[in-house]
């Protein structure tokens, strides 16, 4: 990482306004707040939950809170499966992830911190043969159904049906759990089908099957042709019960920002900054989705060498990853009632390592791998204190300088960069 030089003189931090000193004199002047240039070495996975970055390169907006990535504007894009030794090798400061992908390789990473969350993945989906008058586990609860009767009519409609899915250990996890929930095991279904994702929607598509589950490739594939989803990891989460012990959890989790320990706290003001960026892309996915879609998939298709249509991002948007604004984090961050809370998700995944033998009992804690609470936290503090300045300023005849400031302030407040507002809010309130 690389950063401007700061002021020559000695300086301290006054209500957000820098004032420079000589030695062994009074004030000489005040030097308006600013923010350095930081470049950062980052990393996306090929992925429509992990190159939403994008959207905020193309908007300038991490370019205005002083951020660039590097190489090539962009940062590089990895495979998933090379996450951890590219992590380990010290090539990026910050990585698009999980905790959930890189707790298998706790014990030999860096310490590590998830800083800031995107989206919740909860892509796993049973599809359906379309026109054939199934019904999902939401159109059951619409009818009144309490959430077990929805789980055991939607997955009864599966009994002695051909079902084709792969082997892979987390979407096997999620059918067996989506079984258990409707009272079936897989002895109540013919299973058909091969490992091999793209021929299990291949039988979908020529009716040789009648429900198939895969990757979120094969779900975006099926579902812009007009099949099913009858139930999804996120429908299992909703109704989990909000504890650790909760196997239902195990198929969704929070994808975001991670970063070592010793970056995050070597750059904590930077890490604020670009969780503001984050939210400002959120709350733009959400307001204004056909924009977000045009601006991400391009991008998505020219490092993934795939054809997705703007549509499909559409679909990730808001069933397989629905990237959470702001205000909707708070469920997840401070709400101990919501089974979504990440104490829950990422404890829910330790407690899967436990019982396999890799984690000892209580080794890890989930916050021994998520630093979002106080980056969440202290991003609430700071929008408090800049509403704080605001209200002090409230028709104040201020000097063209503090004007400006305020100005800036209020700009920053409005993209969620809440340390910016702060600290420009209260340099105005100082100079006015």
């Amino acid at each position: 990482m690389k950063i401007s030089p700061t002021v020559s003189r000695r300086s301290i931090l006054l209500g957000g306004t820098v004032l420079a000193l000589s030695a062994g004199s009074r004030v000489l002047a005040q030097v308006p707040p600013s923010i350095p240039q930081v470049e950062v070495r980052f990393a996306h996975f090929p992925y429509f939950d992990h190159t939403q970055s994008i959207i905020g390169l193309k908007k300038g907006w991490f370019e205005e809170v002083g951020i660039s990535f590097v190489p090539d504007d962009v940062g590089i894009v990895v495979q998933a499966s090379e996450a951890s030794a590219v992590f380990a090798s010290g090539r990026v400061d910050v990585m698009s992830a999980s905790a959930q992908l890189f707790l298998p390789a706790a014990k030999t990473l860096p310490p590590f911190k998830v800083f800031f969350y995107s989206d919740i993945f909860q892509g796993y989906a049973i599809m359906a043969q379309p026109e054939t008058g199934v019904k999902s586990f939401q159109e059951f609860l619409a009818e009144g159904m309490s959430s077990d009767d929805a789980f055991k009519a939607t997955m009864g409609q599966m009994r002695d049906k051909r079902f084709a899915f792969p082997t892979e250990a987390a979407i096997k996890g999620f059918i067996d759990q989506a079984l258990v929930r409707g009272g079936l095991t897989l002895a109540d279904v013919q299973a058909v089908g091969a490992t091999d994702d793209p021929a299990n929607v291949a039988l979908m598509q020529a009716g040789r099957a009648d429900f198939q589950v895969g990757g979120v490739p094969g779900r975006l594939t099926l579902e812009i042709a007009g099949f099913k989803p009858i139930l999804s990891s996120g429908d299992l989460a909703a109704y989990a019960l909000p504890s650790a012990d909760s196997s239902d959890l195990r198929a969704v989790f929070h994808d975001g920002w991670v970063a070592t320990d010793d970056w995050i706290k070597a750059n904590y003001d930077t890490v604020l900054r670009m969780a503001s960026v984050g939210f400002r892309i959120n709350q733009f996915i959400e307001t204004s989705i056909d924009e977000a879609a045009g601006i991400h998939t391009p991008f998505l298709n020219s490092v993934a060498g795939t054809t997705f249509e703007p549509a499909m991002a559409k679909i990730a948007y808001l069933n397989l990853d629905p990237f959470w604004t702001f205000e909707k984090q708070a469920g997840w961050i401070s709400d101990r009632s919501n089974p979504l809370n990440a104490e829950y998700v990422i404890g829910s995944a330790i407690k899967t390592y436990e019982e396999q033998g890799l984690f000892q009992p209580d080794e890890f804690a989930w916050d021994n791998f998520t630093i979002v609470q106080k980056v969440y936290a202290d991003l609430l503090g700071h929008k408090e204190k800049a509403e704080k300045s605001f209200a002090q300023l409230e028709g104040a005849t201020l000097t063209s300088e503090a004007q400006a400031q305020l100005d800036q302030a209020k700009a920053f407040y409005d993209s969620f960069n809440y340390l910016d507002a702060d600290l420009f809010a209260a340099a105005a309130a100082a100079g006015g």
